[in-house]
């Protein structure tokens, strides 16, 4: 296996991660704003923060630096863990990129409507994942939130939207970057020179 290969998908999956954790939280917020929440109720990255903080101990030192402190250490966490699910997606996207292969081993041929639909329809399901692994699982049982079932359905619902979008998001980002590179791989390769025989 290219080790070289799988650190660029790793590389490449990070930096859509990241990108696509921005219109994620453009959603979570919209969401957050037209469906009134309690005091009691903070916005999900900052309830990630603060049980952050609290599994660490230093949820005091970052109350005594306040309110800026909070929001950058909820945005590092937050923009970490896109990125961070991305570098997976990265990892493992030659093994979900099922339409690439009929199961004869020949490449199918699709159209670029196709072909963007079927990369939503991929990051959709691993941003579905991704919400089901965290939120179901590996959050609730570190006591960083809630357990989900404690929550109100109007939160659970913006908050699977939100990931559906980081998904599709995250997904057409990295076949974009992946394109790039393929393009930049062929420009760089050596243009091999067919010698013509003379024919005296």
């Amino acid at each position: 296996m290219n080790r070289q290969g799988i650190l660029s998908r790793i590389k490449r999956g990070m930096i859509a991660g990241f990108v696509g954790t921005g219109p994620m939280t453009g959603l979570m917020e919209a969401y957050r704003r037209g469906v009134p929440v309690t005091s009691k109720d903070p916005f999900i990255p900052r309830e990630v923060a603060e049980g952050i903080a609290r599994r660490a101990g230093f949820e005091e030192q970052v109350d005594e630096w306040g309110e800026p402190a909070w929001w950058g250490l909820t945005a590092a966490s937050h923009f970490g863990f896109g990125g961070a699910a991305g570098a997976v997606y990265g990892a493992i996207e030659p093994l979900i990129n099922r339409y690439r292969k009929n199961g004869t081993g020949r490449t199918v041929k699709v159209t670029e409507a196709r072909h963007i639909s079927r990369h939503l329809a991929q990051g959709a399901g691993f941003g579905l994942l991704v919400w089901a692994t965290h939120y179901l699982g590996i959050f609730p049982a570190l006591g960083l939130v809630k357990p989900q079932g404690d929550k109100p359905i109007r939160k659970n619902t913006g908050l699977v939207l939100s990931h559906l979008v980081w998904g599709m998001t995250t997904s057409l980002v990295y076949d974009s970057l992946r394109r790039r590179a393929l393009i930049n791989s062929v420009a760089r390769r050596p243009i091999k020179r067919r010698r013509i025989k003379q024919h005296v």
